[in-house]
C-alpha cells in the first residue's frame, strides 16, 4: 500500500484564524491613524517640549505606547498566520492538479525574505496559487497557468505590499534621525509618515483578506471533489 501519494488538506481552520486577524490587523491599523492625529494635534500646540503640560504628555505617551503594543503583537501574529497560510495552501497545488510549480513549499515562505527575489517570486508562487485553485480546471501546468488571467486585484496586492515593505523601511530610517535630533517638529514630520506609511498598510491587508478568502473557498471545493 503506498504511503507517498499526496493528500488535500483543507486549509480552512487556519484561513479563519487568519481572516480574524486580519481584521484584528486593519481595525488596530485604524486605531494607530487616530492616535496618531491625536499626537499631532497635541505636538502642534506649541514649539517646545517645555511649554508642554506633563500630565497630558504623560497620556499622550501612554496611549501611544499601549496602541503601539498592541499593534506589533497583532501584526506580528498576522505575518506569521499568513505565511503558515500560504505554505498550506502551496503544498495542496499538487494534489489539486497544479504540475511544473515553479517552487517547492518547503522553500516558498523563504522567497519572501531573499534579496532581490522578494520583489517578484512570492507573486509568482501567489499567482500559481491561485490559477491552480481554481475549481474550474481540473490540471494546469506552467504554459495553461501563463494562459490563464491574473486577477488585477491580485497585481494591486503585491504592488502594495512592496509599497508598504519600502514605506515601513523608510518610517524606521526617519525615526532613528528625528528622535537622535528630539525636535518637536521633527517628531510632527515623523507622525505624518506614520499615517502615510499606514495607508497602504491597510488597503493591502484588505485585499489580503479577499484573496486568502477566495483561495480558500476555491481549495475546499476543489479538495472536495477530489474524494
Amino acid at each position: 500500500m503506498r504511503t507517498d501519494i499526496p493528500k488535500f488538506h483543507s486549509i480552512k481552520f487556519i484561513s479563519n484564524i487568519l481572516i480574524v486577524s486580519i481584521i484584528l490587523s486593519i481595525s488596530i491599523s485604524g486605531i494607530s491613524i487616530v492616535s496618531t492625529a491625536m499626537e499631532i494635534n497635541f505636538l502642534e500646540s506649541s514649539d517646545e517640549w517645555i511649554d508642554f503640560d506633563n500630565d497630558e504628555m504623560d497620556a499622550n505617551d501612554n496611549r501611544v505606547l499601549i496602541i503601539a503594543s498592541i499593534y506589533v503583537v497583532i501584526s506580528f501574529s498576522s505575518m506569521i498566520l499568513f505565511f503558515l497560510w500560504f505554505y498550506k495552501a502551496y503544498k495542496n497545488l499538487p494534489v489539486l492538479g497544479g504540475k511544473e510549480l515553479l517552487f517547492s513549499a518547503r522553500w516558498v515562505i523563504l522567497r519572501f525574505f531573499i534579496p532581490i527575489l522578494w520583489f517578484y517570486q512570492p507573486y509568482q508562487a501567489t499567482k500559481e496559487i491561485w490559477k491552480s485553485s481554481d475549481p474550474t480546471i481540473q490540471e494546469t501546468d506552467k504554459a495553461s497557468r501563463k494562459s490563464m488571467i491574473t486577477p488585477d486585484f491580485i497585481k494591486v496586492w503585491w504592488a502594495l505590499w512592496i509599497i508598504s515593505s519600502m514605506a515601513g523601511w523608510l518610517y524606521l530610517s526617519f525615526t532613528s534621525s528625528m528622535i537622535t535630533m528630539y525636535d518637536v517638529d521633527g517628531f510632527i514630520i515623523l507622525d505624518y509618515i506614520d499615517i502615510f506609511t499606514e495607508i497602504p498598510i491597510i488597503i493591502s491587508s484588505m485585499l489580503t483578506l479577499f484573496l486568502v478568502k477566495k483561495i480558500s473557498f476555491n481549495q475546499e471545493i476543489k479538495g472536495n471533489s477530489l474524494n
